[in-house]
């Protein structure tokens, strides 16, 4: 057996930094110029990002923890799409219609990690309550 170091840790890191394509081009979103477009570009979120998101306002005064979920997932799919484009604005993200939101969403974290059909937050580390499925 080969010896370990910390090396997969640090090349996994590195790994995690690097932009991942997710493909919206069934959703129908515009690319700005006529046409629809194909990849959306968005970067995983760290543990440590994550858990700044959790202390968010806008999830910290929420009392109901379904609500808390949902905007934790969404406030989580906009830090990942926005560490890979800057220019994206967060009150224009929240003005999307809610059906091209959700299945943004659903596209983002399908590639970027968990899913909320498995439990809720983008990481799918908040358990649904609904029990396991045999697939």
């Amino acid at each position: 057996m080969p010896e370990l170091t910390g090396n997969w840790l640090h090349a996994t890191v590195l790994n995690g930094r690097e932009i991942q394509y997710i493909d919206v081009e069934d959703i129908g979103l515009s690319d700005g110029n006529g046409g629809v477009l194909k990849l959306l570009p968005a970067i995983p979120l760290t543990v440590s990002e994550y858990n700044v998101l959790k202390a968010h306002p806008k999830v910290r005064n929420l009392n109901n923890q379904t609500d808390r979920n949902e905007t934790l997932g969404m406030l989580s799919v906009f830090q990942c799409l926005s560490k890979a484009d800057p220019s994206l604005k967060e009150t224009e993200f929240w003005s999307l219609p809610l059906g091209v939101l959700g299945k943004l969403a659903e596209k983002v974290t399908d590639v970027l990690g968990g899913s909320p059909r498995n439990g809720g937050g983008v990481l799918g580390e908040l358990d649904d309550g609904a029990a396991p499925t045999k697939e």
